[in-house]
């Protein structure tokens, strides 16, 4: 019932016969879950390592009809590291009049916040808690990981937490040959990346394709620096032109948000580009990354990986920003 044999766009290593192939189903879990009709729906962390807190943009769901308020309680400790620390749990009032409420919250982390980096790869776990009151009561439960870093391009560095990192990077071309597909289970992500830190290696690119979840998790736990890339290589047109598709263009732009939306809470990701060898309208592609940078702050990102072909006359590394 999955058919994925005729993708708007040609051309990834996520589809590519000389790799993955292109299969057709449903890999890892997939499931429905039923909530109360008033639920958590989303949170976005975004770690300000300046000023020791973490500001959240948390999404509430009201399916009722009706006026509601409530109470969100947070609570986030660490987890993983020699070093506990517990952020005290702080509470919210809060008013549900539509369907769909944004709050945005900074939540203070303190003094003793731990840091996540390639040898100290600190980890928090986020706990909410809502609670409606007044006659209808309503509970939900949401959990996150998240962890306080900052990854910037510093000039032609990189930089981890204001401390230049030098990327010793592998490209995966999602080889995977004992299986034909790239695994959905945590262990098997640990193996992998517990190897390549045993070589040196601290950072992975996904050369056109986009990992299951439990690599981002295994890549949190062990500190490595992951870069996602679109399922593109191939011209970008803009509207008016000959080739111009709007249903692929449409394609690349609801994957990569999709992407984002997914993963950026993983502090492993940390880059993303557009795709591999890209050609055609570079304001076309110039406009999709400015349009992604705005939606989601928290990645660099590259216009395209390797060079952009067609356009400069000799090619160029990409540049993150």
């Amino acid at each position: 019932m999955v058919d994925n044999s005729e993708l708007p766009v040609p051309g990834s290593h996520q589809t590519s016969p000389d790799t993955q192939t292109n299969w057709n189903g449903i890999l890892g879990r997939i499931e429905l879950t039923a909530t109360d009709p008033v639920w958590i729906n989303d949170i976005n962390a975004y770690p300000d390592i300046r000023g020791k807190k973490v500001r959240l943009k948390v999404q509430i769901r009201n399916e009722t009809g009706k006026k509601l308020s409530g109470i969100l309680r947070l609570k986030a400790n660490s987890f993983n590291s020699p070093d506990s620390h517990n952020v005290p749990e702080v509470s919210y009032n809060i008013s549900l009049e539509n369907q769909t409420t944004e709050i945005d919250i900074e939540y203070f982390i303190g003094d003793n916040m731990l840091l996540w980096d390639e040898y100290s790869p600190s980890l928090y776990r986020l706990y909410a808690k809502l609670s409606t009151t007044g006659a209808e009561k309503y509970i939900s439960l949401k959990e996150i990981t998240f962890a306080m870093r900052e990854f910037s391009a510093k000039g032609t560095q990189f930089n981890i937490n204001g401390r230049t990192v030098f990327l010793r990077g592998k490209t995966d071309c999602c080889v995977f040959p004992l299986t034909g597909y790239a695994p959905m289970d945590l262990k098997s992500w640990l193996e992998i990346f517990q190897i390549a830190k045993s070589y040196g290696i601290n950072h992975y690119r996904f050369h056109t394709w986009c990992p299951p979840e439990a690599c981002f998790t295994a890549a949190d736990m062990l500190g490595i620096f992951l870069q996602v890339e679109l399922p593109y290589w191939g011209p970008f047109y803009e509207p008016g032109e000959k080739d111009y598709n709007e249903n692929a263009f449409y394609y690349l732009y609801s994957e990569a948000r999709a992407i984002i939306k997914t993963f950026a809470n993983h502090p492993s990701f940390v880059m993303f580009s557009a795709g591999n060898e890209l050609s055609g309208s570079r304001r076309a592609i110039s406009e999709l990354i400015k349009t992604l940078r705005e939606y989601d702050s928290r990645l660099l990102y590259s216009e395209a990986q390797t060079h952009f072909c067609g356009i400069l006359k000799f090619p160029t590394k990409a540049i993150f920003g």
